[in-house]
């Protein structure tokens, strides 16, 4: 060590310096510092655990459910319309004919393909019907197709009555229609015919078909297309 006056060199220890007796102040030991102590470890996060998600089971909601099912609902009406136009085309009906004897008159039933010829409005209301029935196959076949691909649905929906979203609402007006006036030409096409007073009556499926169309129609019209 040495003197903190005259920088004289001293035994380790000395309390006094021998040259000028000033006296020497021991050396301060460095402070030691606390051992090195790792901070602790976090734990890691863990999520709380959740239930899996299981979707409620799907429950009716009327016309939202409904209108999932207009691709059903208009390849049905399209197979009921296009049977009914096979039928209206080909199948015979029989009309009642009166005969007047006098005072005495007498009725019998003759199929309509013996007598149609000369009834013109008939045959043109029977034609007009089918080919009425075959549109609304038409449209609806057209329709269902759309899921799969084919646009010729498109290209028609511009069509008056007809929208993007369903044809139903237009297959069960120009339907309805269709029923309604094949009605009114047999009750106008009742004629005499070689002098023989015929009654026509439009075919029971007629009525049917009216019924059928225009609950179609009301059906998209008031329920499916309903604004909530």
């Amino acid at each position: 060590m040495f003197c903190n006056k005259c920088g004289a060199q001293l035994p380790n220890g000395a309390q006094f310096c021998e040259t000028c007796g000033t006296p020497q102040q021991a050396p301060q030991a460095a402070p030691q510092q606390a051992p090195y102590q790792q901070p602790p470890q976090q734990v890691p996060y863990q999520q709380p655990y959740q239930q899996p998600y299981q979707q409620a089971p799907l429950r009716a909601n009327g016309p939202q459910d409904l209108a999932a099912l207009r691709p059903l609902i208009a390849i049905g009406t399209a197979l009921v319309a296009f049977i009914f136009a096979i039928v209206n085309f080909f199948v015979n009906f029989e009309v009642t004919a009166n005969v007047k004897n006098g005072s005495r008159t007498t009725s019998f039933d003759v199929e309509i393909d013996k007598i149609v010829e000369e009834m013109s409005m008939i045959n043109f209301a029977n034609i007009l019907f089918g080919l009425v029935l075959v549109a609304v196959a038409f449209i609806g076949i057209a329709y269902f197709l759309k899921n799969y691909g084919v646009t010729i649905y498109d290209s028609i929906c511009n069509l008056p009555l007809m929208s993007k979203e369903s044809p139903l609402f237009a297959m069960g007006v120009l339907g309805a229609a269709g029923a309604v006036l094949h009605f009114l030409m047999y009750v106008l096409g009742s004629e005499k015919v070689d002098g023989v007073k015929t009654s026509v009556s439009s075919p029971w499926f007629t009525w049917v078909l009216l019924i059928v169309f225009a609950g179609i129609a009301v059906l998209e019209k008031y329920v499916i297309s309903k604004k909530k």
